[in-house]
């Protein structure tokens, strides 16, 4: 019982806007009909079913008003697909919850699909997944349960680009050259669709001269893959990005960039994953004096997250969900300012030992020759060579 339970506290995750339906495989977003919240996933644990009173605790799945919380919430991106004349799989952040749950959840249709319930049934009795509407819950935000009647309806839309149910990048910052940035961690691959954007990894950091150096990843960016987004709009409309099931493709180079899926806080239902900023041993990204592209131990752009449970009461920061951070070192300074990996002059600092011999790559991260002591008789062209750029002309 308390996996079926988890399957629905899980499970419901999936559509959103207002004059669509669920018509086959694909991504969604789910709207509630009297509320007007959406279902994002903002954890990934759940306490399962009371056995006398069979609620369930759906505090996993947070329900959001405001468009602007929801426009670039990857978590608020579900994919359905249907198993069997009955049940459905459903995917989000990268869970899979099928093989979470072992259970698949039920849809019912009402008026032709203008509106859905999610359900599934523990000891005969149909356990349906409601919104939250409680008095302490703000108007704005609350999370899903599996009381109240009054909330049972959803609206399934599924995804469009081209219409009002997009999904697109809301940049953090502007630098100096004119594009806006944010950092973006999605649990499914996906593309970039608007022109004037880039997906960028931090590839390289030279902690003697103080800079971190980015790659641009070329095609479709893996799921569970922290990147920089480069931007040419500060309005998430022109800044698309298409969700996709699968793709071949992988980032080559090393990446140090951190990613972070959850960052929730919420007493009433006590659901609490979120990772704290330490400014001690984490850059993330911002904008210097200078307008300068940096990453700092700035906590300006950090998340609030408030925890009550009945022993702690406080609050922390916390880095926001499906954004990224760089993990630090002592050594490195407070400021690194980015900079294109191809055109760094200054040699990447690392930790090996100059004299051992190591691995050489080419900018794209193919290995080129191992166990190698120089860089003699290479071809032409720029290699990484024992944490090193150098040059062989």
């Amino acid at each position: 019982m308390k996996k079926i339970i988890l399957s629905i506290a899980i499970a419901c995750i999936s559509g959103l806007t207002a004059h669509a339906q669920l018509n086959g495989d694909g991504f969604y977003r789910i709207q509630n009909v009297n509320t007007g919240r959406y279902m994002t996933l903002a954890d990934r644990h759940s306490r399962g079913a009371n056995a006398h009173t069979t609620n369930v605790d759906a505090g996993a799945i947070a329900t959001r008003k405001k468009w602007s919380d929801i426009e670039s919430d990857p978590g608020s991106i579900f994919y359905i697909k249907k198993v069997n004349s009955a049940e459905y799989n459903i995917i989000s952040q990268g869970i899979d919850m099928h093989q979470l749950i072992n259970y698949y959840i039920r849809i019912e249709s009402k008026n032709g699909g203008a509106s859905y319930k999610f359900w599934q049934t523990d000891s005969g009795t149909k356990l349906y997944l409601s919104d939250e509407n409680s008095s302490y819950a703000g108007s704005d935000s609350s999370y899903v349960r599996t009381k109240g009647s009054d909330t049972r309806d959803w609206k399934v839309i599924p995804l469009n680009n081209s219409g009002a149910n997009y999904i697109g990048i809301t940049p953090l910052v502007k630098a100096k050259n004119g594009k806006y940035y944010a950092t973006y961690l999605a649990g499914f691959p996906f593309k970039l669709q608007s022109s004037g954007m880039r997906a960028l990894v931090i590839s390289a950091i030279n902690n003697n001269s103080g800079n971190a150096y980015y790659q641009e990843i070329s095609g479709d960016i893996p799921a569970n893959t922290p990147v920089l987004i480069e931007c040419s709009s500060d309005n998430a409309k022109n800044n698309l990005i298409m969700p996709l099931t699968s793709t071949s493709n992988s980032v080559t180079a090393k990446n140090y960039l951190n990613g972070v899926f959850f960052c929730l806080g919420d007493w009433i239902s006590q659901h609490f994953n979120y990772t704290e900023f330490d400014a001690s041993s984490m850059r993330v990204l911002g904008i210097n004096a200078d307008g300068d592209l940096v990453f700092n131990n700035s906590s300006k752009y950090m998340s609030s997250v408030y925890v009550y449970d009945g022993k702690i009461d406080a609050y922390f920061t916390g880095i926001p969900h499906n954004s990224a951070y760089l993990p630090t070192t002592a050594k490195t300074p407070t400021e690194l300012k980015v900079e294109d990996f191809a055109t760094g002059i200054s040699p990447v600092i690392t930790d090996q030992d100059a004299n051992k011999s190591g691995d050489i790559y080419t900018m794209t991260g193919v290995k080129v020759r191992k166990n190698a002591t120089s860089t003699e008789g290479l071809p032409q062209g720029i290699y990484i060579f024992k944490g090193k750029k150098i040059v062989v002309k």
